[in-house]
């Protein structure tokens, strides 16, 4: 939302990655997750506050409860996948 630290480290080493977990399950050593590696890119928006009316639920914990006045400038980010990791299908076979 606002140009924070976040913004300003991705703006100076756009290099990211991304972490998922699924859900965990009794007697699994190792649960299934994902990791993607991505190339970030910052840029502003006004379509940000249309996105978070239509994204908006009201158990979503990923949500701030407090959102900035519609002035403030918003920003997106962007993600170019490079690699993706992690145990499960999706990962890619290490090189031997």
């Amino acid at each position: 939302m606002r140009d924070n630290v976040k913004l300003k480290n991705i703006r100076r080493d756009p290099r990211v990655a991304l972490s998922f977990d699924a859900p965990r399950e009794p007697g699994v050593w190792i649960n299934p997750y994902a990791v993607v590696y991505a190339r970030a890119a910052v840029e502003p928006s006004p379509r940000i506050w249309d996105l978070m009316d239509s994204t908006r639920r009201p158990t979503s914990r990923l949500m701030p409860k407090s959102v900035p006045e519609r002035s403030e400038p918003g920003s997106l980010l962007r993600y170019s996948i490079t690699r993706v990791g992690g145990i499960g299908p999706w990962a890619t076979a290490p090189a031997i």
